[in-house]
């Protein structure tokens, strides 16, 4: 005998489905919202602490990894990182510094100085790019001033991209990278750092995303890994005949009032009163690197007057995104990270500034 099926039944039991998986979504939010945050990170009285770089995007076997290890180094945009990452790293103790280019423009990666001028978030107040001030001869960094002058070649871009290597009236591109010079300390470039989203068509995250949790994706995490500081190495640090000369030491000073204003920006929370974590990394490839000119903990103690804490200096020799560690061992580490350059980490307060 034949048995039909209630329709009113299908009806209850899609309804109360319905109604399950939206209980079981609401209640894997509200855990991800309500979940108290992890204890600050405390790495004083720990001289050498271990380290995790890796610039790629993070499992679970990578997280468990990450979690035995001091602090830990991540690539929000390469990554495509998100809070819940940050947080379950951060539950383990661990001081998690988020990548931050601040003498690149990751923006305009791929990009031509005439797509620039196609997009109001490189052209800016018009009056760039800029070039060294000095009169010729004058190797005084206190008499190049903050902006430099205007390229002698035209303007149209934003004030803080530099035009010192072939004065053409375009910004200057890293060949390597494709991306294009800054000036460190120019205040408008710290503006535009500051108020960047992986959200934009650009898709970099900037200093309120990665060290917030109520901007953008509100990331949340300890410090910032600060790189392409070297934009500002000295004209000497490489010659007329490598592709990738840089001529900006003009800019040098204004490291330090970047790093001044993120200390008050982000006052207590941002900064321990004791130490920021600090290491400095080479530019490939070593053979061009003179031993003089590798920057030391006391150097930049003296430029930013910032305490802190050497991490480890090594250079870097190959361009792959592997992974790069260095746990507690009398071994030196190897190096297989793709970025080389001077890298700052802040330890911060996790709650959210306004």
């Amino acid at each position: 005998m034949n048995q039909t099926k209630n329709p009113i039944d299908r009806k209850i039991i899609l309804r109360l489905g319905i109604i399950l998986l939206l209980a079981i979504a609401a209640g894997a939010y509200l855990y991800d919202r309500l979940m108290p945050e992890p204890d600050q990170a405390n790495l004083e009285g720990n001289p050498q602490p271990t380290y995790m770089i890796y610039y790629g995007k993070l499992n679970s076997k990578l997280i468990r990894q990450a979690k035995q290890y001091d602090i830990v180094i991540l690539h929000p945009k390469q990554g495509n990182l998100t809070r819940k990452q940050v947080r379950e790293i951060q539950s383990a103790g661990a001081c998690v510094l988020g990548y931050l280019s601040i003498g690149e423009d990751l923006r305009t990666a791929g990009m031509t100085p005439e797509d620039m001028l196609e997009d109001w978030r490189f052209t800016g107040d018009g009056s760039g790019p800029r070039v060294d001030g000095r009169e010729a001869g004058d190797e005084s960094l206190a008499h190049a001033g903050l902006l430099g002058a205007p390229s002698p070649a035209g303007s149209g871009y934003a004030s803080y991209y530099l035009d010192d290597n072939d004065h053409d009236g375009k910004p200057d591109f890293n060949p390597s990278f494709g991306c294009a010079y800054t000036n460190i300390g120019d205040p408008a470039w710290y503006d535009a750092l500051q108020d960047m989203m992986m959200g934009d068509s650009g898709g970099t995250p900037g200093i309120r995303e990665i060290l917030t949790t109520d901007y953008g994706r509100g990331l949340g995490c300890d410090g910032l890994f600060l790189d392409t500081v070297d934009t500002c190495a000295p004209n000497s640090y490489t010659d007329d005949s490598f592709p990738g000369k840089t001529r900006f030491e003009w800019t040098a000073p204004g490291v330090s009032s970047f790093l001044e204003r993120l200390r008050t920006d982000y006052p207590d929370g941002t900064f321990s009163r004791t130490a920021a974590c600090f290491s400095f990394i080479t530019s490939c490839p070593t053979s061009t690197i003179p031993q003089a000119n590798i920057l030391t903990s006391s150097c930049m103690r003296a430029i930013c007057s910032i305490p802190i804490v050497p991490l480890f200096i090594v250079r870097c020799t190959s361009r792959t995104t592997k992974m790069y560690t260095r746990r507690k061992s009398t071994r030196r580490p190897t190096v297989r990270t793709a970025f080389g350059c001077c890298l700052w980490g802040m330890r911060r307060d996790r709650r959210s500034t306004s």
